[in-house]
Order: C-alpha cells, then sequence, then structure tokens
C-alpha cells in the first residue's frame, strides 16, 4: 500500500522542502534587490473609542470635530453603524495641528476677538 501524500504532495517518508532548504534571514536595513517593490504598510482602522481616547475627548466632542473641522479626518463607513478612522489620516492631522501646553488639540475652540 502507498503512502498517503501530504498537503505538500510529498510522501511521509519523504522531507518537506522547506525543511530540505536554508534561507538566509533577512537582514533589517539591507538593500532591497534592484525592482524590488516596497511593502505597502498596514492600514489600520481605529474605532471611536480609540480615537477618544488618543485626544482624550468625548465621543460628542469626535463626531462635533467631523461636523464642524475641515480638517480632521472623516471616518469610513464601512456598514451602517460602523465608522473607523484611518490611523494615516489622524497622524497626518496630528502633524498639521497645532497642539496646546495641556496636549489637547484646539481643533473645535471657538476663535475669540480681543
Amino acid at each position: 500500500m502507498r503512502a498517503q501524500a501530504d498537503l505538500f504532495g510529498v510522501e511521509d517518508s519523504q522531507k518537506r522542502p522547506s525543511e530540505t532548504t536554508t534561507r538566509k534571514p533577512k537582514v533589517r536595513g539591507a538593500p532591497a534587490p534592484k525592482g524590488a517593490v516596497a511593502s505597502p504598510r498596514k492600514v489600520q482602522f481605529l474605532t471611536i473609542d480609540e480615537v477618544m481616547k488618543r485626544y482624550a475627548i468625548s465621543q460628542a466632542t469626535v463626531w462635533r470635530w467631523v461636523a464642524r473641522n475641515e480638517h480632521f479626518p472623516k471616518p469610513v463607513k464601512l456598514s451602517p453603524g460602523t465608522s473607523r478612522w484611518l490611523e494615516d489620516q489622524l497622524i497626518e492631522f496630528e502633524n498639521r495641528a497645532q497642539f496646546g501646553r495641556d496636549g489637547r488639540c484646539p481643533v473645535a475652540s471657538k476663535k475669540v476677538s480681543p
């Protein structure tokens, strides 16, 4: 009776291809081969709770910023009742915003005339 082949199509008595070859470990900072394309950064979606914690604000303030501040990123609607913010867009917003001494972002504050 012939031995049953595994998922790799190799009989149990033989070694898998990954077991027979050794690869050099990739070293960080090593130059990429010519013609290689850099892998894209993982897209990170944040919930409203994570946005609230990030800026130390309430849920109402998050939605106020969405409605009133043209620079604050709009959420991505994944499904009815499910909105998420792209972390990259929030980082860009943070880089453009001027933070006060207390660390809170004054994006929704009203301008007071002297």
